[in-house]
């Protein structure tokens, strides 16, 4: 069985689709919870949720709790140092000269 980490992932992988890169771009600057996600995504939550856990397994995205009250937590979910080097080699980059051209072409 092949082992799938955040190193087995490359730009034109077909298992990482563009709902997967939008939400590597929504939790790349601040942990979000999946609630937050779902409404900046403007995706149902449930798919978030699978999302969500398919880029945890590959290691490209962390969960951690954050307690509000004894009994009280919720789950917020961060890029990890992975994620944030494989959302940099999927998109160009906007302040690079070459990227704004090719996003200006395509």
């Amino acid at each position: 069985m092949e082992d799938l980490n955040a190193r087995t992932f490359d730009s034109t992988d077909s298992r990482l689709t563009k709902w997967h890169i939008q939400i590597l771009s929504c939790v790349k600057g601040s942990s979000k919870s999946e609630s937050k996600i779902s409404s900046q995504t403007e995706l149902n939550p449930l798919i978030v949720s699978q999302l969500v856990t398919d880029l945890m397994e590959n290691g490209l995205v962390e969960r951690t709790l954050k307690r509000k009250m004894r009994i009280y937590y919720r789950e917020y979910f961060s890029a990890t140092l992975d994620g944030v080097a494989l959302l940099e080699t999927t998109r160009p980059r906007e302040n690079d000269l070459v990227g704004r051209i090719i996003s200006f072409l395509s």
